[in-house]
Order: structure tokens, then C-alpha cells, then sequence
């Protein structure tokens, strides 16, 4: 009998198991605004046998403006790229708003519910990051993406373009600089693919992961800026001056520094400095950790002296050691307060009453028309990057300028623009702010609409035509986004409605708003502690006061 031959059967392939990724790891971060503990975040991250990730947050932070809280998931890619979010947000305001981020393709498109209404925001351009401020779970990725050999250009949405501006070892880490289209800057540590801190030098506020404190100490030892100093032939005195009250404000003492040379022989020439917009030193520097961190000021101060100039600068009212109230200061608040620090410098024994200069930087710039035209003290003005028109309307060039570098499309760009108008338009007549403005909202441009209202009611073209016959120095940054070029030929125009049909204007393609040299004339690069106040400007500072207040 032959044998039975059982003919093969190929067997059938089998599947490969499903790749199992590792166990969930929890991250917890301690999250300070200007090195002050401000709240905390936790990150879940669960991991897929393909690389992707849910990562499920949760945040409670103290802001400026109150506390905000969060919670959500954020879903990425393989490619650390986010796939989707859904984010639960509530405002101080205890509004609700509910955000759902999806990818499609290589887009990526948001709509928001809030109040029971749903808005759709999509991109300017394709982008592929998305950081929900003021939490940090979007920038989870980004240690990953920066780490690979060839890092793709970074987009956040919705188009504002991420620029790496350099690498630097700090704490042991690698520290990426990042610049958001010029709307802000983020230094974040990196160990390998992890994220161990965060910092935001413009604004002050860091998240540092609770096991890695060192890193985040190092992160913002980093970036700390020392004042400079004063060098031996100066000498520096402080001085009190007392502004009283006068109808509904409130009386202030200005806390300020006299600067002069050490050795001078005869009274000197002396100038007076006046702010810009918001509280700030008698350097110009803001409070705190973030914002304006340059000292300019000061070291126009020292480059004055070098020369045989003496000058006087305040701590703004209600900064620093000022007493007063800044919140309550209207333009009219800071023009008394400039009038009493000009008699004050007029009096010193050291000075030549008849040689005094002005140096007023933006809405300082707008206080030197004022006291340039009542004073009659004044033989030479000094405007800084000084607006030609009232300064609420520069904060609409400011907001457009804003919004385009964040990508938004032209239709967005528009919609917002015209609610800010609108918003303009009620305080500039005295009627109520549009209900469409979040409560918080309310609340806080209610706090400045006696000051903006003080700008509308100013008629700066007007001022400029009123300035006695002098020497006045207009200096404009070409990179400036706060006051852009151009806007010195308005102050042109007006002056030349008056007696000073000739002055010295100078435009500085390279500089910013603060007299550095730009990148792309953001003001997070405000806060750069490279940042320097620029030798062409200063050296052209001396010689028109040296000039102006010869004898």
C-alpha cells in the first residue's frame, strides 16, 4: 500500500503582537510669576506603543489678573506634533470656556465655546505647535522637536512663526531661546526629550518640574540683570521730592537720584527724565523679574555726566520707593510731577538754572511737550520714540501690529481690531464700555480710563506748536513696534506749526523701542539680558546736550 501523503497547508501569518508602550509617568511643576509661587501644573503622560501620546493636565495659577485654572487632554503624534486638544479653562471672571483643537492634514483649527457661544478660529498660515497660555502642557513637545537632528520650523498656532534663537548650557541642561514672532520670548531646559523648566524673561512667569529645582534656579539666575554701576569720578545722591496734592490728586514724594561729576568746576547744565508708559524705576526698568530690564536711563545718566551733564530721575508714584498711587495718575498727574522735579533740579547748588534739559522717553516724550510749553525753564528737548498723536491711538497701531505677527488671518485681524474700536470710541467719550468685554476686561481698562481719557483730551499737535523756540532732538528706533517709524514726522509737522521749524531728527533703522539693537523689535527683547543701549544713540545724546545747554 502506497503511503498517504498529507499535502502542506502553508500556515497562515500571524500578527506581530501590538507594541506596548510604557507604563503612565506623572510630571508635577511648580509654577512662580516674577520668582513668587503662583500655582502648580501636573502633566499624566500615557504613551503608545507608536510613539503618540496623551498627555491629561491639570493647572491652577495665580495671574496677574487672578486665578485661572485648566484641565484637558492634549493628544500628540508620533512625530510630536499635537493631534488634538480639549481644554476646560476658567477665567477670574469664573466664566467658563471650553477649547477643541483637531488636525486636519497639516492644519490645525480651534473653536471655542464660551457663554454658550461657539466661535471657530482657524490658522493664518499651517501650524503645527499649539501653547495654551498661561499653562505650559503645549510646550511638552518641544524639548523633542528641538533635539532632532534637522527640527522642523515650528508654527504655533494660529501662525505666529517660532524662531530658535541659540542654545546654551545652563545647570547642567541645554537651555533653547525661542522668539514667538516677535510677540514673546521662552527659554526652555531640556534633558534630552524632557522638559525640566520654563521661563517667560518678558512677563516673569516659569514652571519648574518639582523634582528639578536646581534647573529652574539656574534657568532664572540666567537671565537676572545687574544695574550698572556708577563709575568712581560720579558722584550719585539720592533725593526726596514732595509733589502736594492739588484738587482730586493726592499728594506723592518722588524718590529720586542726582547724578553729576565728582570734580566740576562752576554750576553745571542738568537734565530731567521722564518715563514711559506703565510703573517704572528711575532707570526706566519695571518691577520684578520680567519686563523692561535695561537700565536706560541710567546709563544715559552716566554717559551725561562723563560729559560735565548733571541730571535727576524718579522712581515713577507708586513705584519703587515713590509713594502715591500709580493707578490713579493721569497725564496731568505726571506733568505736576515732572514741573516739581525741574524746580527742584533748578535749585540745587550745583546746577546752572539757566542751562536745564528735558529727556522724556514715549509717553514721556508727550509729559516734555507739556513742560517744555509751561515751564519756561527749558534750553533743550530730548524726545525718545514719542508718539504724534494721542497715545490710545498708537495702542491701535500697537494691537494690529501685535495681531498680525500672530498669524491670525486678515478676517480675524479685522473682527478684533473693530471690538478695540469700539472699546477706544467709549472712553474717548465718556460713554460705557460694551458688554461684549469679559468682566476682567472691564474691570481693568476701567482702572486706566481716567489716564487714557487725560490722552484723548490732550491735543498733542497742538503742544508741539506751542514749545518755545529751542533745541529739540527727535530720536526714533526703525525696529520700534510701540511707536513705529513715521511717527517722528508727525512731531515735524507739529512743531513746525510753531517756532521750531528746524529740528534735529534722527531715525535709527537698526533700534528698538529702548535704543537697543533689534531683532525684529519685539518687546520681549526688552528683557534680554544681552540687550544694550545702543553707543551711537548715547554718543549722539551727549553732543545735543552738550550743545544745547552750552553756555
Amino acid at each position: 500500500m502506497a503511503p498517504v501523503v498529507v499535502p502542506s497547508v502553508p500556515l497562515a501569518a500571524s500578527s506581530p503582537p501590538p507594541r506596548i508602550g510604557p507604563p503612565p509617568r506623572t510630571l508635577r511643576f511648580a509654577l512662580a510669576f516674577d520668582g513668587n509661587a503662583s500655582g502648580d501644573e501636573t502633566w499624566t503622560i500615557t504613551e503608545a506603543g507608536d510613539g503618540s501620546q496623551a498627555i491629561d493636565f491639570e493647572s491652577s495659577v495665580e495671574t496677574p489678573r487672578g486665578k485661572v485654572t485648566g484641565k484637558g487632554r492634549y493628544s500628540l503624534t508620533p512625530d510630536h506634533l499635537p493631534a488634538a486638544a480639549d481644554l476646560s479653562v476658567h477665567t477670574p471672571d469664573e466664566v467658563e470656556a471650553r477649547f477643541h483643537l483637531t488636525r486636519k492634514g497639516g492644519d490645525l483649527s480651534m473653536t471655542m465655546d464660551r457663554g454658550g457661544k461657539t466661535e471657530e478660529l482657524k490658522a493664518g498660515r499651517p501650524s503645527n505647535v499649539f501653547v495654551p497660555r498661561p499653562f505650559f502642557v503645549g510646550l511638552s513637545s518641544f524639548c523633542a522637536l528641538l533635539s532632532q537632528k534637522d527640527p522642523p520650523q515650528l508654527v504655533e498656532f494660529p501662525g505666529g512663526v517660532i524662531s530658535v534663537l541659540g542654545t546654551k548650557a545652563v545647570g547642567g541642561v541645554v537651555v533653547f531661546g525661542l522668539d514667538h514672532g516677535g510677540a514673546g520670548r521662552t527659554l526652555i531646559a531640556c534633558e534630552q526629550s524632557d522638559v525640566l523648566a520654563v521661563l517667560d524673561p518678558w512677563t516673569g512667569q516659569s514652571a519648574t518640574r518639582s523634582d528639578r529645582p536646581e534647573v529652574g534656579a539656574a534657568l532664572l539666575k540666567s537671565t537676572e540683570r545687574m544695574k550698572p554701576t556708577i563709575p568712581a569720578d560720579l558722584t550719585e545722591e539720592d533725593v526726596s521730592i514732595k509733589v502736594p496734592a492739588e484738587g482730586i490728586e493726592e499728594e506723592a514724594t518722588l524718590a529720586c537720584s542726582f547724578l553729576r561729576p565728582a570734580q566740576a568746576s562752576g554750576k553745571l547744565p542738568a537734565v530731567v527724565f521722564s518715563t514711559g508708559s506703565g510703573p517704572q524705576d528711575r532707570d526706566e526698568d519695571s518691577d520684578g523679574r520680567g519686563g523692561l530690564k535695561i537700565s536706560i536711563f541710567k546709563v544715559m545718566a552716566i554717559a551725561l555726566a562723563e560729559k560735565g551733564i548733571a541730571s535727576l530721575r524718579c522712581d515713577d508714584r507708586g513705584t519703587g520707593k515713590s509713594t502715591g498711587t500709580f493707578d490713579k495718575a493721569t497725564l496731568r498727574t505726571f506733568e505736576r510731577d515732572s514741573m516739581q522735579t525741574l524746580a527742584k533740579l533748578a535749585k540745587r547748588p550745583e546746577v546752572d538754572p539757566a542751562r536745564l534739559g528735558f529727556i522724556g522717553h514715549s509717553e514721556g516724550a508727550v509729559i516734555g511737550t507739556l513742560v517744555a510749553t509751561k515751564s519756561g525753564k527749558l534750553r533743550g528737548l530730548m524726545m525718545m520714540a514719542g508718539p504724534g498723536r494721542p497715545l490710545p491711538e498708537m495702542g491701535m497701531i500697537q494691537e494690529e501690529a501685535f495681531l498680525k505677527k500672530s498669524g491670525l488671518p486678515p478676517d480675524q485681524i479685522a473682527k478684533q481690531l473693530d471690538a478695540q474700536r469700539v472699546v477706544i470710541e467709549a472712553l474717548r467719550t465718556g460713554k460705557p464700555l460694551p458688554d461684549t468685554l469679559a468682566p476682567d476686561q472691564k474691570a481693568e481698562i476701567e482702572k486706566q480710563r481716567a489716564w487714557l481719557k487725560s490722552h484723548f483730551d490732550n491735543d498733542i499737535q497742538a503742544s508741539l506748536a506751542r514749545i518755545p523756540k529751542m533745541p529739540i532732538f527727535v530720536a526714533q528706533g526703525g525696529m520700534d513696534v510701540q511707536v513705529p517709524q513715521d511717527e517722528e514726522l508727525l512731531i515735524q509737522r507739529g512743531l513746525a506749526g510753531g517756532k521750531n521749524t528746524q529740528p534735529r531728527i534722527k531715525l535709527y533703522p537698526e533700534l528698538n523701542h529702548v535704543f537697543a539693537v533689534s531683532h525684529n523689535g519685539g518687546m520681549a527683547e526688552y528683557a534680554d539680558p544681552d540687550a544694550r543701549v545702543d553707543d551711537t544713540f548715547l554718543a549722539d545724546t551727549t553732543d545735543f546736550f552738550t550743545h544745547a545747554l552750552a553756555k
